[in-house]
């Protein structure tokens, strides 16, 4: 009976899984133990990527420039500034630089898609009370 070879990122979650004794090595055979909150860390990693999702790291208590924060939006720093200003995203000032600390841009985001959600289920649902959506069209097109 042949058996099907694991993938990286399976071999790597079996071993986390473990969770005794996991170290790190490297080819001139040092092993260093790695604390239980890394493990932890580095296994929902994997578990996130094996599910194909993408996976970006942050530091939490950074502060990011204007310019930093409306890339992380997807948006220009004119429009970030503006949400700034009518108070809509929270920030604090170093000298005459305004500064959004990165807990307070992903609350923002949060609060952003939640409302674009929302918007969006209210479409859906006035389409279909309407009677505008056609079941025949491929929605894969």
């Amino acid at each position: 009976m042949r058996t099907t070879p694991q993938s990286p990122l399976k071999r790597v979650a079996a071993v986390l899984a473990r969770r005794n004794a996991v170290h790190l090595g490297d080819a001139s055979g040092d092993r260093v133990p790695l604390p239980e909150t890394l493990v932890t860390h580095i296994a929902r990693l994997v578990q996130l990527l094996e599910a194909g999702r993408e996976v970006s790291l942050r530091p939490d208590g950074k502060a990011l420039t204007t310019q930093a924060a409306a890339d992380y939006l997807g948006v220009s720093r004119q429009h970030l500034v503006g949400l700034v200003d009518r108070g809509e995203l929270r920030h604090h000032r170093v000298g005459s630089h305004r500064r959004i600390a990165m807990a307070d841009l992903l609350a923002f985001a949060e609060r952003r898609d939640s409302a674009r959600r929302a918007a969006l289920d209210r479409i859906t649902h006035e389409v279909e009370r309407l009677g505008l959506h056609s079941p025949e069209v491929n929605e894969d097109t």
